[in-house]
C-alpha cells in the first residue's frame, strides 16, 4: 500500500494536469471566439470574458499610488517646465507665496500683486501732499501770458515708485495633483497644502500653519518654530506711508504799479506732507488649506523633484533637503518661469519677526491763479512776483514695518525609493 505522502503527491500531481488541461481550454476557446490569439494590450491584463470579448483592467503602476488629489506643492527638478501626468500647473499660486489656513472657507483668497519671474514682490501706493503758499501785497504786473500766482493751499496727487520688502526668496514650478490615487504615499507627518475644503483621509488641519507661510528650515532655528504674527486671508494687513517734501517758487520780475493786490504769493519754499493711500500686503499670496499626515506611507508614486514640508529636522528615507530653499520664502511660477531661481536679500540666517521698507516719490506743486482785477498806472519801479509755473518735488517716504507670519518648517524633496521609517530617517 502507498504511503501518505506518495498518496499525496499523486493526488497533486493530477490536479495540476487537470489546471493545465481546462487552461488549455480557455485558452482555445478564447481564440475561436475571437477568431485570433487573444491579443496583448500594453499596461492592461485580461481580467475574463464577457459576451465573448475580453474584459480588461489597468495594469498596476506608479500612478496607481501616489500622492492625494488636489494636494498642490513645488516641483524642483532643475529646469522643470511641465507639470507631470495627472497634474497641472496651480494659475493661482503662480507669482505668489501659499499662505495655510484651516478655515475651508478660506481658500483661494487672492491678495498682493504677483510677483514678475525671478523678481521680489514689488508694489506701489497713489498718494495726495498738500501746502500752502503764504500770500501778501505785490504791485508788479506780469506782461505777456505768464500768469501771476496766488497765495492759498496747494495739493498735489501721483503715485510713489514700486519697493519690495529686503527678504529672500526662491521659485520653483507650482502644480496641483487632478487625480485620485488609489492610496495614499506621502510618508507620515508630511505637511502639505490642499486646494480643497477639507483635509484628505488621515490627514489633518495643522493649526500651527493657519495664518502663517511655511518658510524652509534655517540654521539656528528648529522646524516647527513660528513667529507670533498671524495673517487673516479674508483681511489681510494694509499699510500707509507718511510724505514729506518741499517746493521752491518761480519768480518773474516786470514794471511795478502803485496800486497793490493783497492775494498774491509770496516767493519763497514751501513744504508739503501727507499720507499714501493704503496698500498691501507686503507678501502676494493665495491661501490653501494646510493639512499634515497622520499615517505611514511609503513614497510610492510620489513624482521625482516633488517637494514638500515636514515638521522634523531630518528628511523621510528617499528625500533629500530642497537645495537652495532654505531659509528663502517659496514663490510659486509657471512652466515659463526660471526655474529654482534665487533673488531679493540673502537667505535668513536668524529670526526675522518684522521686515520695513519705503517708497522714493516725486511730482510738481502748482501754485493758484490770481484773480487781480485791472492794470493801474505804471509807476517805473521793477518787482518780482510769483508765476503759477510747475515747482518740482522729491523725498522718501516714512518706513513702514510689516510684521511676518511664517512657520519653518523642513523642505524635502523627493529623490527616489522608499520611506522605510514613517517621517524620519
Amino acid at each position: 500500500m502507498p504511503n501518505v505522502k506518495t498518496l499525496a503527491k499523486t493526488v497533486t500531481d493530477a490536479h495540476e494536469r487537470d489546471r493545465r488541461a481546462h487552461a488549455d481550454e480557455i485558452k482555445a476557446s478564447l481564440g475561436n471566439c475571437l477568431g485570433t490569439a487573444a491579443p496583448a494590450r500594453s499596461g492592461l491584463v485580461p481580467l475574463g470574458v464577457v459576451l465573448g470579448g475580453l474584459l480588461w483592467a489597468s495594469a498596476p503602476s506608479a500612478l496607481a499610488q501616489g500622492l492625494p488629489q488636489h494636494l498642490v506643492t513645488y516641483m524642483t527638478g532643475p529646469g522643470q517646465t511641465e507639470c507631470p501626468n495627472n497634474w497641472t500647473e496651480a494659475a493661482y499660486a503662480q507669482g505668489r507665496l501659499i499662505l495655510g489656513t484651516t478655515d475651508g472657507s478660506k481658500i483661494q483668497k487672492l491678495a498682493g500683486t504677483p510677483a514678475s519671474d525671478a523678481q521680489a514682490p514689488q508694489h506701489a501706493h497713489a498718494f495726495t501732499v498738500t501746502g500752502t503758499i503764504a500770500a501778501g501785497p505785490n504791485s508788479s504786473i506780469p506782461g505777456g501770458s505768464t500768469p501771476r500766482a496766488a497765495g492759498g493751499e496747494v495739493n498735489s496727487s501721483g503715485t510713489t515708485q514700486e519697493a519690495f520688502p529686503p527678504l529672500p526668496f526662491i521659485q520653483f514650478l507650482v502644480c496641483e495633483q487632478m487625480a485620485t490615487a488609489s492610496s495614499d504615499s506621502a510618508p507620515y507627518g508630511a505637511v502639505a497644502f490642499f486646494n480643497a475644503s477639507t483635509c484628505p483621509n488621515n490627514w489633518g488641519a495643522l493649526s500651527q500653519a493657519d495664518g502663517r507661510f511655511l518658510l524652509p528650515a534655517f540654521a539656528g532655528v528648529p522646524p516647527g518654530s513660528a513667529t507670533s504674527t498671524v495673517w487673516d486671508p479674508a483681511n489681510p494687513p494694509m499699510h500707509t506711508h507718511g510724505l514729506q517734501a518741499s517746493f521752491g517758487t518761480h519768480s518773474a520780475e516786470y514794471e511795478a504799479y502803485p496800486a497793490n493786490w493783497g492775494e498774491f504769493a509770496k516767493p519763497g519754499t514751501y513744504d508739503l506732507a501727507g499720507t499714501t493711500v493704503s496698500a498691501g500686503p507686503v507678501l502676494p499670496f493665495v491661501s490653501l488649506l494646510v493639512c499634515e499626515k497622520a499615517a505611514v506611507g511609503n513614497s510610492k508614486g510620489v513624482p521625482l523633484g516633488t517637494a514638500i514640508f515636514f515638521g522634523a529636522e531630518n528628511c523621510p528615507d528617499g528625500w533629500g533637503v530642497t537645495i537652495g530653499a532654505n531659509g528663502r520664502f517659496v514663490m510659486g511660477i509657471g512652466g515659463n518661469g526660471t526655474q529654482g531661481a534665487t533673488f531679493g536679500s540673502d537667505p535668513i540666517s536668524q529670526a526675522e519677526t518684522s521686515v520695513q521698507h519705503d517708497h522714493e516719490f516725486s511730482g510738481v506743486a502748482s501754485p493758484p491763479a490770481s484773480g487781480y482785477p485791472g492794470f493801474p498806472v505804471q509807476t517805473g519801479q521793477r518787482q518780482p512776483y510769483v508765476t503759477t509755473a510747475d515747482n518740482g518735488y522729491s523725498g522718501t517716504s516714512s518706513a513702514a514695518t510689516t510684521d511676518l507670519p511664517y512657520l519653518v518648517m523642513q523642505a524635502c524633496t523627493y529623490m527616489g525609493g522608499q520611506s522605510t521609517v514613517p517621517g524620519r530617517r
